[in-house]
């Protein structure tokens, strides 16, 4: 069994070295580039170039920070806020309806 494994591990490296360097047709390189070239974009390539720019990053920044300031700065800070003591209060009412029964087993 191991003699099988080592002669097949021998035959798979033996098959590498027989192995040449690929090529390419002549020009391949020149055809490649032209074709590129001559590749119309797609709308989501035109898209995506456009909000690739730092202005318009720039800008989306500038809105989102300005939407949250005017958002945070119209909150009613004269508003009563809840403290711990209130919120708390809720979870330790003991005249609240439990589902559990210590009667039933």
């Amino acid at each position: 069994m191991k003699k099988d494994v080592e002669q097949k591990i021998e035959e798979v490296i033996s098959s590498l070295d027989t192995l040449s360097k690929a090529r390419a047709d002549h020009f391949f390189y020149t055809r490649l580039t032209a074709r590129l070239r001559n590749q119309e974009d797609s709308v989501w390539m035109r898209v995506s170039g456009f909000l690739a720019r730092p202005l318009v990053i720039g800008a989306f920044f500038i809105v989102v920070i300005a939407g949250n300031y005017l958002v945070f700065s119209s909150q009613d800070d004269n508003s009563p806020k809840a403290g711990y003591a209130e919120v708390a209060q809720d979870d330790y009412n003991l005249q609240s309806i439990t589902y559990y029964d210590p009667e039933t087993p």
